[in-house]
């Protein structure tokens, strides 16, 4: 673990190794950022000194849960970086969730503070009970600088002098699941946590100084500037993937000659679809990390034809515990993916350094310690348990949901991640699909992601789901 404590000094750093390297690219292309905004490290740390200082003087302290309700971009970057040097936590919670989660989450998560649009504070007035705990209003306009209709966060990043300097386990930030399984939940991030993720992203994803990133996954924008990296925000709602205007974002990978991406399958599948269509590759892009969902052998194909540069890495894990393993999508290929549409789950590789997993019996109750679960042998399929450095420990507020996910160690703490799957003979991990979407009927037990790859090998087929149909017949819906 590095000596360093705050995630913010690493921005600090950047900024007095690679001053003039660009951090942050608004591109102008697109419609979300109309001003085409660039910021270097040394510009976009000032900027993140200046609201640290500005927000300190409205009474932002070390310790606040502060919620954050502005829209992606710079200034929303800038913010997140200003609460860590501040030692304030960052509440981010995704609104594409639906507006009674979103309220039920913000009611759950006690913010004492709300930084926010003019949206977001009129929902705080007329919605008091889920933010009864808010003492501090700063609203600010949809980009702070723009377009503000209330005043704006002014601060000297000259008199911001010192960074708070927290304990490795004090609360860094909450960041909230997407609830597409379950209703969402604030996961409670530690400084060692952020800390760990970046120094796996470091040293086994290899992301450098130099590169050119491309974060389709907002969770990932946070680390970028941290790692010396140039980011260029991608022109697309991260609440609705699936609506963006891919022909916008292939012009922003082209013409920012962007090398590294983190996005989900859904998004490659249809950014390959239109490369493919029209004859485009982006020979720019040295590595991509596909996540969120699994990865079908088709689309690691088609990716392979439109960025013929590009190292395809799959990671696999939960905002609980990301990442844990990931595979190199040619060894898929050569390896697993006939295994995969054969019925047999979605191999994700091993494990990563200092990163361990178990297979054991699936139970519905508690498990207090790791000595009272039941550990499954190779190739037994079961419920998976993961221990490391980057596993969070706890729910916000929620402890019965928290006793239920989590398995006290001597090691540390073990997280259950909800799905299940096997260790193969190479102790390779395969995903069979969620532990709440098996089918369990007398004459045994029906996983998902191994049911329906086979039935989504069908040309005529688009996508299909196993469900029960009431009956001790498993079923399955097709599209």
């Amino acid at each position: 673990m590095p000596k360093v404590l705050n995630v913010a000094a690493y921005l600090e750093q950047a900024a007095n190794d690679i001053p003039h390297q660009l951090a942050v690219i608004e591109p102008k292309e697109s419609r979300r950022f109309s001003s085409g905004r660039k910021l270097t490290f040394q510009e976009f740390h000032q900027l993140s000194c200046a609201y640290a200082s500005g927000l300190s003087k409205k009474g932002i302290k070390a310790g606040l849960r502060t919620l954050v309700v502005v829209k992606p971009g710079l200034d929303l970057l800038g913010l997140v970086f200003a609460l860590f040097k501040i030692g304030a936590i960052p509440i981010l919670i995704d609104p594409g969730m639906g507006r009674k989660n979103l309220l039920k989450c913000i009611e759950r998560s006690k913010p004492e503070a709300l930084i926010g649009i003019p949206l977001a504070q009129g929902l705080s007035r007329f919605f008091p009970k889920a933010f009864k705990n808010v003492k501090i209003r700063i609203p600010v306009g949809s980009s702070l600088k723009r377009r503000g209709t209330a005043p704006l966060i002014q601060g000297d990043y000259q008199a911001w002098k010192k960074d708070h300097t927290p304990k490795k386990n004090d609360l860094a930030a909450i960041l909230f699941t997407s609830g597409s399984t379950g209703a969402p939940k604030g996961v409670c991030y530690q400084h060692q946590h952020f800390l760990a993720q970046l120094e796996y992203l470091k040293k086994h994803f290899k992301i450098e100084k130099g590169d050119v990133d491309f974060p389709m996954l907002p969770v990932f924008a946070l680390f970028t500037p941290a790692l010396g990296t140039t980011m260029v925000l991608p022109p697309l709602n991260p609440s609705k993937p699936a609506k963006a205007k891919i022909n916008r974002v292939v012009n922003v990978m082209l013409q920012q000659k962007i090398t590294m991406s983190f996005g989900s399958p859904v998004l490659w599948k249809l950014i390959t679809e239109y490369c493919l269509e029209r004859g485009i590759t982006l020979p720019t892009i040295k590595k991509v990390l596909m996540a969120g969902a699994p990865v079908p052998p088709q689309l690691l194909k088609d990716f392979y034809q439109c960025c013929p540069n590009a190292q395809a890495l799959t990671p696999y894990g939960a905002t609980e515990c990301l990442p844990i393993t990931a595979m190199d999508g040619q060894e898929i290929l050569a390896e697993t993916s006939e295994l995969s549409e054969a019925g047999k789950g979605n191999c994700v590789g091993q494990a990563l350094p200092d990163i361990q997993f178990k297979i054991i019996e699936p139970v519905n109750e508690a498990i207090e310690d790791i000595s009272a679960a039941t550990v499954l042998k190779q190739d037994e399929i079961g419920e998976i348990i993961v221990q490391g450095p980057i596993v969070t420990e706890s729910y916000d507020q929620l402890p019965e949901e928290t006793k239920l996910a989590k398995i006290k160690s001597k090691e540390g703490v073990w997280h259950r991640i909800g799905d299940l799957g096997y260790i193969d003979s190479k102790d390779r991990l395969w995903f069979c699909g969620r532990k709440s979407h098996r089918v369990i009927t007398k004459k045994g037990t029906w996983y998902s992601v191994c049911c329906e790859a086979i039935f989504n090998a069908h040309p005529k087929i688009f996508r299909t789901a196993l469900i029960s149909d009431g009956s001790d017949t498993p079923a399955l819906a097709i599209e």
